[in-house]
């Protein structure tokens, strides 16, 4: 039972400092907006650059929201938890390699790529402690 606690506390704090990042990479947005290479932007291109960065925070906002859902329902047994987290990390960690390996410059991006992994190893790493037993009747 302590690896169980040590590991959804760990998820759980991932999670939400996986959160924390997505809310600073929404809250940066006007502030990314009125930097000077922006006018170099058509209009069409500045509305699709502003979509793709609010959804890349509200992204992330969501995978570490599940993840930190996933903590507290594997914390007390709950079956569907075990495949909220899974996902969740698999999710965190699509985002995290995908943003390191396009923004290699920038260092929010290597960020996103550690929380992603301190995501994923507990996941996958306890998996016989989290994954839901069939019962047999």
């Amino acid at each position: 039972m302590e690896r169980r606690q040590f590991a959804t506390g760990w998820i759980q704090t991932v999670g939400i400092l996986i959160m924390v990042l997505g809310i600073i990479h929404c809250a940066a947005t006007p502030f990314v907006m009125k930097s000077g290479w922006m006018s170099l932007l058509m209009p069409e291109q500045t509305r699709v650059f502003l979509f793709m960065y609010i959804a890349a925070g509200l992204a992330t906002i969501f995978g570490g929201w599940m993840a930190t859902i996933a903590g507290r329902g594997l914390r007390i047994g709950e079956p569907l938890a075990w495949a909220i987290a899974w996902r969740s990390a698999l999710f965190m960690l699509v985002l995290g390699i995908g943003s390191a390996s396009l923004m290699f410059n920038n260092p929010f991006a290597h960020i996103m790529l550690v929380l992603s992994i301190l995501l994923a190893v507990p996941v996958f790493w306890y998996w016989p402690i989290f994954r839901p037993r069939r019962r047999v009747i």
